[in-house]
């Protein structure tokens, strides 16, 4: 509709005009400012996952455990429980005799909570290597430090059994070994086993 040059605006018209144009000009504003906001803004990347825990089952194999144990194990069973940022991942490997059987345990931490971990382990064996403890079954000898093993390895042994623990980088294990022998003989099957699981630890980094 063409306006006639010589047309008198009323108030009313005259308002309503000039807020219809204020509207118009601030909305071609804000898209200017969204687009050169885009184009400054680069896209995010979505967060890299986190490193799925390692399978304490994974880490030995029926071949290697029959090479130790004499019989391997007919089934492997797993737990996995998670605490104060740490993941403990167990397996029972069940042996054809089950007092031969051996329990892994694995405690991983992420690369923040690495720190927390070394903590833990650090407290776990600075009292204990200053004395003899006693446990609910029976007398524990101070650990037995095992040389040339994961970062720090100890042996700990009371009357009726004994661990060997492994520090590797982000992770700690602890084996147990099930079957005759005395502590010596005990020892060196858990050495033997452990350097089986640190090739595979070492190999997942």
């Amino acid at each position: 509709m063409r306006i006639p040059e010589n047309h008198q605006w009323d108030p009313l018209q005259t308002t309503i005009i000039n807020l219809i144009a204020c509207c118009l000009i601030a909305l071609a504003g804000c898209s200017r400012s969204e687009r050169a906001d885009n184009a400054a803004s680069p896209a995010l990347s979505p967060a890299a996952p986190a490193q799925p825990p390692v399978d304490a089952c994974a880490l030995l194999t029926a071949e290697e455990m029959a090479s130790i144990q004499g019989q391997p194990y007919q089934e492997a069973k797993p737990s996995v429980q998670a605490y104060d940022g740490f993941t403990v991942s167990q397996c029972y490997f069940a042996l054809p005799t089950p007092s031969d059987s051996v329990v892994l345990n694995l405690t991983q931490a992420t690369a923040a909570n690495a720190p927390a971990l070394r903590q833990q382990w650090d407290e776990m064996f600075r009292g204990a290597r200053s004395r003899t403890e006693k446990g609910k079954q029976g007398e524990s000898s101070p650990p037995r430090n095992i040389p040339g093993l994961g970062e720090q390895a100890y042996w700990k042994g009371s009357a009726v059994g004994g661990a060997l623990h492994v520090l590797f980088g982000q992770t700690h294990f602890r084996i147990s070994v099930g079957g005759p022998g005395d502590t010596d003989a005990k020892i060196d099957k858990s050495e033997a086993l452990a350097n089986f699981i640190l090739k595979r630890l070492q190999s997942q980094q």
